[in-house]
């Protein structure tokens, strides 16, 4: 099956009218998209490595995915980041 580009515009919209991130989840998912892992986001955003997992944890929860890295990789693929 192929997806057309107004297709996953649409799905794009959708998901993002769907799927709220909070201030702090923002920052979390565009620092690991930036530094690579959830040790150096927590440190560039003075964080603990506790407080990251749990925003990390809720971005999972929201996007269902196995892996922090995956749900950021969704989240910006669906502009919420």
């Amino acid at each position: 099956m192929v997806i057309t580009k107004k297709e996953m515009k649409d799905k794009s919209i959708t998901i993002s009218r769907t799927i709220n991130l909070t201030k702090r989840e923002e920052q979390v998912a565009k620092a690991i998209l930036v530094y690579g892992n959830m040790k150096k986001a927590a440190h560039e955003l003075d964080l603990t490595i506790g407080t990251d997992a749990f925003h990390c944890a809720n971005l999972r929860l929201k996007f269902n995915a196995p892996k922090t890295i995956l749900a950021v990789v969704e989240a910006h693929r669906y502009g919420l980041i």
